[in-house]
């Protein structure tokens, strides 16, 4: 951690200016934690209330998955959605076991490789008559597979 922020930082949060000042630290826990109790002693006191926030179930997961797609005007081949809850369920269930999984932010990394590998395969469409506006917004089991197998 840089000395001169965590040195402004303590300028900022000091009695002085404590009464003024709202000061939030958000990131992971591990982080967080280093940085408050290892960086300075003077840190500690100045934060002296925590607020940890639960992950998101995969239900969660998946229904802030599915709202990104709709506000991306994507949308889900109806025959594609089990496969989507299911490689999510898989992809999620594997991420959440690394040191930094980042929870929603997994999800939209999950989401835009979706809609980048719809447009791939779009790019690759030769018959005109067949790109109905549907079809231009589809993501598809197989667009669905595609990102699985890079994951």
């Amino acid at each position: 951690y840089n000395k001169d922020m965590i040195d402004e930082l303590l300028t900022w949060t000091d009695e002085k200016h404590s009464e003024d000042l709202i000061v939030i630290l958000a990131g992971y826990k591990h982080e967080i934690e280093e940085l408050i109790y290892e960086t300075n002693p003077g840190l500690s006191r100045r934060f002296p209330t925590w607020i940890n926030f639960q992950e998101y179930t995969n239900d969660e997961l998946k229904a802030i998955a599915l709202s990104m797609i709709k506000d991306n005007h994507a949308l889900v081949a109806k025959n594609a959605f089990e496969k989507l809850f299911a490689v999510m369920d898989e992809k999620i269930n594997q991420a959440k076991s690394l040191k930094n999984f980042g929870n929603a932010s997994f999800v939209n990394t999950f989401v835009n490789q979706l809609i980048e590998e719809r447009d791939v395969r779009l790019s690759h469409f030769t018959y005109h008559e067949d790109l109905t506006n549907e079809n231009l917004l589809t993501i598809t089991v197989e667009d669905i597979n595609t990102v699985s197998s890079r994951m």
